[in-house]
């Protein structure tokens, strides 16, 4: 049988919106995994945002309030785009086998993803596909799928911490991917914490 995450569905994003080419079965606008999450109520992410902008006005008690604000959506697109080349490493290594050139700030977090493919030696199968659930009416792109110990396993990769949306984050993947067609045995969080290692984290829960 011939899935979605095999054809590679043609559907473009805008602004947390999943919409068709016009050539795929794709009834309508989808909203993204992620937009519907934002709604939900993050006091983790406010905490560290707290916690920065503060380092940052000690730091430099001299800025002006739109100053240390600049400082601050800097440090933020920097975690941003950090987080996007950690994913693209460990998406390339799982799938060659070979090593890129990565900038030297994010070593501490590369190493962390060769001592976990040293450990679980996982095989890949999937990564960065489009999933859609027609049941609920949602949309979204998984990290990467893989054979650890023996399962299918649906990874999502973070470099920040783990919050309580993370898990119906990937029960949305998981129950997409299900319907589609492809018995996901197991879900888990790779957090890469920057500290040279590595967590891997288990999360298996309905989505009704």
């Amino acid at each position: 049988m011939t899935t979605q995450t095999e054809t590679n569905l043609k559907i473009c994003k805008r602004n947390g919106w999943y919409y068709s080419d016009g050539q795929t079965e794709f009834p309508k606008p989808f909203p993204s995994v992620t937009k519907i999450l934002k709604i939900l109520n993050k006091p983790a992410l406010v905490y560290w945002a707290s916690r920065e902008t503060a380092k940052i006005c000690l730091a430099e008690p001299w800025l002006t309030e739109d100053e240390a604000y600049a400082r601050f959506k800097t440090l933020s697109q920097e975690a941003t785009t950090r987080g996007k080349g950690v994913h693209n490493y460990y998406k390339n290594f799982i799938q060659t086998g070979e090593k890129m050139d990565y900038p030297k700030q994010y070593d501490c977090y590369i190493q962390g993803i060769l001592k976990f493919y040293s450990d679980f030696s996982p095989t890949h199968v999937h990564k960065n596909k489009i999933v859609k659930s027609i049941r609920h009416e949602y949309a979204g792109e998984i990290d990467t799928i893989d054979m650890i110990n023996n399962k299918l396993t649906l990874i999502d990769i973070k470099t920040g911490g783990i919050y309580p949306e993370h898990e119906l984050q990937l029960t949305a993947y998981k129950n997409a991917l299900i319907e589609d067609g492809i018995k996901i045995e197991s879900t888990a969080i790779l957090l890469l914490p920057g500290d040279f290692n590595y967590q891997i984290v288990y999360k298996d829960a309905p989505l009704e």
